[in-house]
């Protein structure tokens, strides 16, 4: 893969695959949670529910490895018995909306399971066919923008200067912490301004800083400002 690659390209499992090795558990984990609280209404079984909540709670250290592996069986139960009612259910019982159909529920459910285990690529591609077909072009543009909203530019990482965090007593550490803690992403052009006030000239943070659309918790400029990797 190549700069332009990651930059351009429409292949998430590709990218993910890419991203074994180089970005963290946590990343990928929060990542897959995010794209799977696209479609939460998806998720009819709140087993499924609870595995994505735990999974982004175990990345950031706050849920244990066994409430983990409980919430992993849990959501393992749910996707079988969505499939299995998918099946047994056949096309006759697929109401008009395909979102809301028997087949859509255990793709989603499938999705759950797998941020559960950490496979995120078969969790991305489960997401994505849940969805009705027409929505897919779109619903891989938002998960590709979430990728490289928490992992960045993996050719060109940004590099921290002490002095943007130090800065008027940690004004802009705060501020990224409360971004963080309240996952109002709102703040993050008030963020901008601090770190330019403090010196702040890298253009990629910069311009992360002040895109418009979706955000999310593991964003790779809050993270860089809190260090967490």
């Amino acid at each position: 893969m190549t700069e332009a690659d990651w930059e351009a390209g429409k292949s998430l499992r590709a990218m993910i695959e890419y991203l074994q090795g180089k970005a963290s558990a946590r990343k990928l984990r929060l990542f897959a949670a995010a794209c799977c609280r696209r479609v939460w209404g998806l998720l009819t079984d709140e087993r499924s529910r609870y595995a994505v909540e735990t999974a982004a709670r175990y990345a950031d250290g706050a849920a244990s490895y066994t409430r983990l592996t409980e919430a992993c069986r849990a959501a393992e139960a749910a996707r079988y018995e969505l499939r299995r009612a998918a099946r047994s259910l056949g096309a006759r019982a697929v109401p008009p909306a395909a979102s809301l159909s028997p087949e859509a529920a255990a793709y989603a459910a499938a999705a759950a399971h797998a941020v559960a285990l950490g496979t995120i690529a078969d969790a991305v591609e489960s997401l994505l066919a849940a969805v009705p077909e027409e929505d897919r072009p779109a619903e891989r543009a938002a998960d590709l923008a979430l990728l490289r909203d928490v992992i960045g530019n993996p050719f060109r990482p940004a590099r921290l200067d002490r002095a943007w965090v130090t800065w008027n007593d940690g004004t802009a550490k705060k501020l990224a912490q409360q971004v963080y803690d309240s996952r109002d992403f709102s703040l993050l052009p008030i963020l901008c301004d601090a770190l330019e006030e403090a010196g702040c000239g890298d253009e990629q943070i910069i311009k992360h800083c002040r895109l418009p659309g979706e955000h999310t918790r593991g964003c790779w400029v809050v993270d860089l400002l809190l260090g967490r990797e």
